[in-house]
C-alpha cells in the first residue's frame, strides 16, 4: 500500500528528492558521501527514470490524484530532463577539450553495437571481445619480509589481473601488429572495488577497437597502507612490459587510466617513472614509464596544498589515519610522495584529465587545481573536460554520458598512440 503525505503518494516525494539531488547538489562535506551515492546513479539513468516518471505521470492524471501529486510530478519531469540535457552535453564538452588540446579532428566513429547493448545501461561486452581473468602479476619482492607471511599471502591473492583483446585480432585504425594497452587501476577509495565492476564500457570499447587492455587489483588499505598500492601498480606495468607479447601487445606503448583512487594510482605511476622510492622491489632497470594517461575525478594532492576546507579534511580525517597511516606534519615527505600534484614536470606523458562538475565525492577543483599546475610545468599535452552535470563514478554505467566520454577517451588515446615519439 502507498503512503499518501499531503496528497502526495510518498514514492512521487522520494523520486522528486532524489532528482533535486542531482540537480542541486549539496556542497557540504559531510553530505558529499550520500549525495554521491543516489545522484549518481540517477544521473546516468535519467533518460530512463524520465520515461517512467512521464508514464507514471499519464496514469495520474487518467486515475485523477490530484493537482499537489500532479505539481510534484511536474517538478520531477522537469528536473529529469533537465539531468538529461546536461548528459548530452558531454560530447560537446569532451570535444572541445580535446580540440584545443590536439587540434580539431574526427571523433571516432561509433561502430556497431548491438540494439540491446545500446540500450542496456548495464555494460555488455561485445562478442568479439574475450577476456583472460585472473592472471598473477604479484612479484615476492613486493612485499618486505617484516610485513610476515598474511601480508605476502594478500598480496598473491590481490595482485591479480584481466586481459581484455579482440578475438579477431582486430587492430585500431585497421592496421596490423602488436596493440597498444591500456592499463586500467580501479577505484574505491584504496580500500575497496575490484577490477571487474569499473570502467567496463571504456575496456570493452578500447578492445573492440583493438587494443590490448589490462584491469588490476591490487592491496587495499588500511590492512596494507599506502604505498602498498602504488608498488603493486608498478609491478603491474613491468608485468605488462614483461609479457606484452604473449598477449599480442606491444610493450612501448602503455596508457594508464583510473577512477577516483585508481586516478590517483594512475596519475602517480605517470608522473613517477623508475622512481626508486615507488619501486624498490623491482629490478634496477625495471621500466615503469607510460606513454599517455587519462585519470578521471581523481584526488591529486595528498598534502592540501589547493587549501580549500574539503581537502584539508580529507587529509586529516581520511588520508592520515586510513590510507597512509602517518601524521600529515610528522611524516609530511611521505604526504608528498604520494602527490602526483608534486611529481609533475617537463618530462610528463600526454594527460586526457575529465572530471565532472557536480562531484560531490571529489570536488572538481582538485583537478583544476592539478591540471594548472599541469600545464605549467609539462611540455606534452594536458587535455582538460569539465563533464557538465556529472557525480563522481559517471562511467560505471553505460549511459548517455559515458558513451561521450568514452568517445573522446578513444580518441586521445588513438593520437597519443599515433604521435608517440
Amino acid at each position: 500500500m502507498t503512503r499518501v503525505t499531503g496528497g502526495v503518494p510518498s514514492r512521487l516525494w522520494a523520486g522528486a528528492a532524489a532528482t533535486l539531488n542531482s540537480v542541486a547538489p549539496p556542497s557540504n562535506y559531510w553530505l558529499g558521501a550520500g549525495s554521491m551515492m543516489v545522484g549518481g546513479p540517477v544521473n546516468e539513468l535519467s533518460p530512463y527514470l524520465l520515461g517512467a516518471s512521464a508514464a507514471d505521470a499519464a496514469v495520474g492524471v487518467a486515475r485523477r490524484r490530484g493537482a499537489a501529486s500532479a505539481a510534484v510530478s511536474a517538478l520531477t519531469i522537469a528536473g529529469q530532463a533537465e539531468l538529461v540535457r546536461r548528459a548530452l552535453a558531454t560530447g560537446r564538452a569532451v570535444d572541445s577539450a580535446l580540440d584545443e588540446a590536439i587540434g580539431r579532428s574526427r571523433p571516432p566513429a561509433g561502430g556497431r553495437e548491438r540494439l540491446a547493448a545500446r540500450l542496456s545501461p548495464v555494460p555488455m561486452r561485445p562478442g568479439d571481445v574475450e577476456v583472460l581473468r585472473d592472471i598473477p602479476y604479484f612479484g615476492p619482492a613486493g612485499v618486505p619480509a617484516a610485513d610476515g607471511p598474511a601480508a605476502r599471502a594478500r598480496a598473491e591473492k590481490l595482485c591479480r589481473l584481466d586481459v581484455y583483446r579482440s578475438r579477431s585480432g582486430t587492430r585500431p585504425g585497421g592496421g596490423s601488429g602488436p596493440a597498444p594497452v591500456l592499463l586500467h587501476v580501479h577505484g574505491g577509495m584504496w580500500m575497496g572495488s575490484d577490477k571487474r565492476y569499473e570502467a567496463l564500457p571504456l575496456l570493452h570499447r578500447m578492445a573492440a577497437r583493438g587494443w590490448v587492455c589490462v584491469s588490476i587489483n591490487y592491496r587495499l588499505c588500511p590492512k596494507d597502507p599506502f604505498p602498498a598500492q602504488i608498488l603493486d601498480v608498478k609491478s603491474a606495468i613491468a608485468w605488462v612490459r614483461a609479457h606484452a607479447a604473449e598477449y599480442g601487445a606491444d610493450p612501448s606503448f602503455i596508457a594508464i587510466t583510473g577512477g577516483s583512487a585508481g586516478a590517483h594510482l594512475a596519475s602517480l605511476a605517470a608522473l613517477t617513472p623508475d622512481d626508486p622510492r615507488l619501486q624498490p622491489h623491482l629490478a634496477d632497470g625495471a621500466d615503469t614509464s607510460v606513454q599517455a594517461a587519462v585519470p578521471q575525478y581523481g584526488i591529486y594532492d595528498f598534502t592540501a596544498q589547493s587549501g580549500t576546507a574539503h581537502a584539508t579534511k580529507r587529509r586529516d580525517r581520511f588520508l592520515a589515519p586510513m590510507i597512509l597511516k602517518k601524521d600529515p606534519v610528522d611524516d609530511a615527505a611521505d604526504f608528498a610522495l604520494a602527490s602526483p600534484l608534486l611529481h609533475a614536470d617537463a618530462v610528463a606523458p600526454p594527460f586526457f584529465v575529465l572530471h565532472g562538475t557536480d562531484d560531490t565525492g571529489v570536488e572538481i577543483d582538485e583537478s583544476r587545481h592539478f591540471v594548472r599546475h599541469l600545464r605549467a610545468v609539462s611540455d606534452s599535452v594536458v587535455a582538460f573536460a569539465e563533464l557538465p552535470g556529472a557525480q563522481h563514478a559517471y562511467d560505471h554505467l553505460h549511459s548517455i554520458r559515458t558513451r561521450a566520454s568514452v568517445r573522446g577517451i578513444e580518441r586521445f588515446l588513438e593520437w597519443a598512440a599515433a604521435t608517440r615519439t
